[in-house]
């Protein structure tokens, strides 16, 4: 918020009686923002936990503040979301079943899921498909 304001041209001194004001109001809650956040896009968008610490730290919010937001997360609930994109995704490939499991691999680790969420994921898919997977 300071950064916006001082971007539109307040003095320093205006700028920190905002954001005072905005803090004692709850408007600037960084931890509650990063925390619901977090939640959101793992549930929302199939997201893993180093893509939201990214996103958040590109947002600009305090790196300790990510590090209790993305603590938060549940691993089962990680591991739900990357088990609900990977059978979103399934039936969209093309290519034999190993070469489908081998891309949807690559896919969840790109969205910053864990190793063992992604394995978990590609375990179910793979005997819910009734596929051998090691």
């Amino acid at each position: 918020m300071r950064k916006y304001l001082q971007k539109k041209g307040f003095s320093p001194d205006c700028v920190e009686r905002i954001v005072a004001e905005l803090t004692a109001y709850g408007y600037l809650d960084d931890e509650r923002l990063a925390k619901r956040r977090a939640h959101d896009r793992l549930r929302e968008k199939g997201r893993g936990r180093r893509t939201i610490a990214c996103e958040l730290l590109r947002m600009g919010i305090d790196p300790s503040v990510v590090r209790r937001a993305i603590a938060s997360i549940d691993p089962e609930e990680e591991a739900e979301a990357a088990w609900g994109f990977a059978r979103r995704k399934w039936p969209k490939l093309s290519g034999e079943p190993v070469d489908k499991l081998r891309a949807l691999s690559v896919m969840l680790q790109r969205r910053g899921f864990p190793l063992s969420a992604v394995r978990r994921a590609l375990q179910r898919l793979a005997a819910e498909q009734d596929l051998p997977f090691a």
